[in-house]
């Protein structure tokens, strides 16, 4: 993705739904160190869960586990976020290409539909 393609996103109101999918073989390291953009240049997410209305992308649909981001929190602790042409939202993380847990609003595994247990760590100072 070119990034004059990208949109900054700037009011957390805009995106009231921002999650991101994975699978449970992940979730252990994602819960204790984060999400990680690893080789890639941004971490993806997507602007609601799959099937809702008008998200068709930056989600698989073999998604086991779907964690919620706390968007308000992200940008006022100053992460970076953008939503591209095809509407998939995109964050380059922390100086170590991390968004950290603390930013994890709720977490649900997806089939059965159900609450995962999670505690939230304090947000970074």
């Amino acid at each position: 993705v070119q990034d004059q393609e990208l949109e900054a996103i700037t009011n957390a109101a805009d995106y009231p739904t921002v999650v991101h999918g994975t699978y449970f073989r992940n979730w252990e390291s994602i819960q204790r160190q984060g999400l990680k953009r690893m080789k890639r240049t941004y971490i993806h997410f997507a602007k609601g869960e799959p099937g809702a209305d008008g998200v068709i992308s930056g989600m698989r649909k073999s998604c086991e586990v779907m964690t919620f981001l706390d968007l308000q929190a992200a940008l006022q602790d100053g992460l970076k976020f953008f939503v591209s042409r095809n509407s998939v939202i995109l964050c380059p993380g922390n100086e170590q290409g991390v968004v950290s847990p603390a930013y994890f609003s709720r977490v649900l595994q997806v089939r059965p539909r159900q609450e995962l247990p999670f505690q939230r760590p304090q947000r970074p100072r």
